[in-house]
């Protein structure tokens, strides 16, 4: 799950799942320049010059659905 706030351009994301304490990284931003975040089921929040059409996630590298808001 991903939130924008492209005032502040940042993004806050976490993992939304049935194990509490899930915890695993996951490539995220552009594609020709990927970041590794620790996304665990608590919310942490990172800078971001993209938007929010524009950020992407590693879909093709995990079996994972990116809800944005």
């Amino acid at each position: 799950m991903l939130k924008f706030d492209d005032a502040a351009g940042t993004v806050s994301y976490r993992w939304k799942v049935d194990e509490p304490a899930f915890a695993m990284p996951i490539r995220v931003g552009a594609k020709d320049n990927w970041q590794i975040v620790p996304a665990t089921t608590e919310w942490k929040s990172m800078k971001t010059p993209l938007k929010k059409d524009a950020f992407a996630v590693a879909t093709d590298l995990y079996f994972v659905n990116v809800s944005k808001e």
